[in-house]
């Protein structure tokens, strides 16, 4: 009788350590393809020379001021508002479901959260690139820097959420539980 392959991880946690030692893994051997694909929007959406001519440091500084705030106004801090979209989605699960792995919510409410991050990290990095191609590195453009920087953590959190979404309700919640997830280890 032919038997199949023994048990790599015994426990959850370490099905979970090894998951995540995997993900870095991609990450490292993928990483130029991952971050130019995360930077795509920047590129095209870069100014025109006449564009450039339009805008003054004072409106570019505005923009990048005024998509801050933006983000400010719904994610105070990055930690909590990732808190606020697993919440949201965990709300969305059915309560009745009596098999362990077959309820799960709704995973658009994680994907318009980072839809709507990411069309303000957007306009962010406009105001940004336009303050570094009339300047340069300045103290301007380090502060707009900065902004960027926060958006980018935001959407980090959500997309970490939501890949665990994506592998089912029990796995989020385990790791959940394990307090693994990147807003529970940023806090």
């Amino acid at each position: 009788m032919e038997m199949g392959h023994p048990r790599v991880h015994k426990t959850a946690e370490a099905k979970i350590i090894a998951a995540c030692k995997s993900r870095c893994r991609y990450y490292q051997t993928h990483k130029e393809h991952i971050n130019a694909k995360r930077h795509m929007p920047c590129q095209t959406d870069a100014p025109s020379e006449s564009e450039l001519d339009v805008m003054t440091l004072e409106e570019c500084l505005f923009i990048v001021k005024h998509t801050k705030d933006q983000l400010v106004v719904h994610a105070k801090s990055p930690q909590a508002f990732a808190e606020e979209i697993l919440n949201q989605y965990i709300e969305s699960m059915p309560a009745n479901d009596e098999e362990e792995d077959s309820g799960s919510g709704d995973i658009g409410i994680i994907k318009r959260a980072i839809e709507m991050v990411a069309s303000i990290h957007v306009e962010a990095h406009r105001g940004q690139d336009t303050i570094y191609q009339m300047c340069g590195v300045c103290p301007e453009w380090q502060a707009s820097n900065e902004a960027c920087q926060l958006m980018k953590l935001v959407i980090s959190l959500l997309e970490d959420i939501l890949c665990l979404a994506m592998l089912g309700a029990s796995v989020l919640a385990e790791v959940h539980f394990l307090g693994e997830l990147m807003f529970q280890r940023n806090k």
